[in-house]
């Protein structure tokens, strides 16, 4: 989680990082705008707005709520009634990428019913855990995702200290590249943090 210290820096924060829920503490016009800045910056499916009201009517909420708001909540809403409205839109954001069977991007095309990692049209032969990697990046270009995150998404049913989660989605990405060949940088490293997928670039030829 992390915090802005102003509209500019949630704009900023929310565009570096792709959260899946914004967060804001107050109700005014400063933060219904950076609400519609944020969504005209990203893409709609992958930024749920979550705005939490003090001290407003739901009447008066909706007259000027933008599309880019999930919820509007009372300041004096139970803490446990919060938690599960965050729940739920996380469940929703996590549902909407679930939909999908097949993903392409930048000529790499994934392929969930057949469990299959194409390059411009040839199998790179990826593992049952490096295609859930890979689906894991690619369904949410642009966001970066942590080691424990991409370790949960592709080993969900094992534990393990954090040192070693990072190790084996190190190497994952290691073979990930290697196999992805001259398109080996469409999984970016972010220092100190994890990975994320290369953002695509209109006007760009998808094998650039």
């Amino acid at each position: 989680m992390r915090t802005a210290i102003d509209s500019d820096d949630g704009l900023e924060q929310a565009i570096a990082h792709s959260p899946d829920i914004v967060l804001v503490g107050h109700h005014s016009p400063e933060s219904f705008d950076m609400c519609r800045r944020i969504s005209s910056r990203m893409r709609p499916e992958q930024l749920p707005a979550f705005l939490v009201t003090p001290g407003v009517g739901t009447s008066e909420a909706e007259e000027g709520e933008p599309e880019s708001i999930d919820s509007l909540l009372a300041e004096t809403l139970a803490l446990d009634l919060l938690a599960q409205g965050v729940k739920t839109l996380l469940s929703r954001a996590r549902q909407a990428g679930q939909d999908d069977v097949v993903l392409e991007h930048h000529g790499l095309r994934l392929d969930r019913t057949r469990y299959v990692a194409e390059l411009k049209g040839e199998s790179i032969g990826a593992t049952p855990t490096e295609f859930r990697l890979l689906w894991t990046l690619m369904a949410k270009p642009g966001h970066v995702f942590s080691r424990h995150d991409l370790f949960e998404a592709c080993h969900a049913e094992h534990e393990g200290e954090p040192s070693a989660q990072s190790r084996a989605i190190d190497v994952h990405v290691k073979t990930i590249r290697r196999k992805l060949a001259e398109q080996a940088n469409l999984i970016e490293t972010i220092r100190g943090v994890g990975y994320r997928f290369r953002e695509p670039v209109w006007g760009v030829s998808p094998f650039e």
